[in-house]
C-alpha cells in the first residue's frame, strides 16, 4: 500500500497560477497576476517571494526544485531565472547580464537528480536548451552549456519539456 501526506489549503492567494514546484512538503506556486512566487507552509501560512520592483522580471512560468530543495523559476521574457532559497525565501535573479545564460524566453525547467538545471526555450531564443552544470555558481565561467540544435533537438521552434529518469 501507498500512503500520502494530505496538504489542503483552505484558501488560495494565487491569482493566475503559472507554475508549481515542491521543496520538501512546501508548494511553491508562480503567481502570474503579482509576478511573484508564493509558498504555503503548514505552520506559517502564505509566504510571498517578490522580485525587484521596476525591473522587467518576466512571467513566472516553469518551475522545478533541486535535490537540495532550491526552487528554480523561469521568468519568461524578462530576467531569465530565479533561484529561491527554501530556508530564507530569498531570490537570486539570474540573467544574461550576470551569468552565462543566453536566452530569456524560458518556458520550462527540469532539474537532474545531481542538481544540473535544464532550461527549455521557445521560438524567441536561438538557444533551445541551456544547461546550468554548476547551479551553486551560475555566474562562473564554464557553468553553462548549450545543446546544439542539430541531431536530437532538430530545428523545431520550441522545446517544451524534458524527462530525466536517473542520475548517470
Amino acid at each position: 500500500t501507498t500512503s500520502f501526506d494530505k496538504f489542503e489549503l483552505p484558501a488560495s492567494q494565487v491569482l493566475g497560477a503559472s507554475g508549481v514546484a515542491f521543496s520538501g512538503n512546501t508548494p511553491y506556486i508562480g503567481a502570474r497576476a503579482w509576478l511573484s512566487v508564493i509558498s504555503a507552509r503548514h505552520d506559517e501560512g502564505w509566504q510571498h517571494t517578490r522580485f525587484v520592483e521596476g525591473v522587467s522580471i518576466g512571467l513566472p512560468l516553469g518551475m522545478a526544485s533541486g535535490p537540495d530543495g532550491t526552487v528554480w523559476t523561469a521568468l519568461y521574457g524578462g530576467t531569465g531565472l530565479a533561484k529561491i532559497d527554501p530556508v530564507t525565501g530569498a531570490a537570486e535573479l539570474i540573467s544574461p547580464s550576470n551569468s552565462g545564460l543566453k536566452g530569456k524566453s524560458i518556458v520550462n525547467i527540469v532539474v537532474h537528480p545531481d542538481g544540473t538545471v535544464l532550461t527549455l526555450h521557445d521560438w524567441v531564443d536561438t538557444e533551445k536548451v541551456e544547461i546550468l552544470v554548476d547551479p551553486a555558481n551560475p555566474a562562473a565561467a564554464g557553468s553553462w552549456m548549450t545543446l546544439p540544435r542539430g541531431g536530437g533537438l532538430g530545428d523545431g521552434p520550441s522545446v517544451w519539456d524534458a524527462v530525466v529518469e536517473r542520475a548517470d
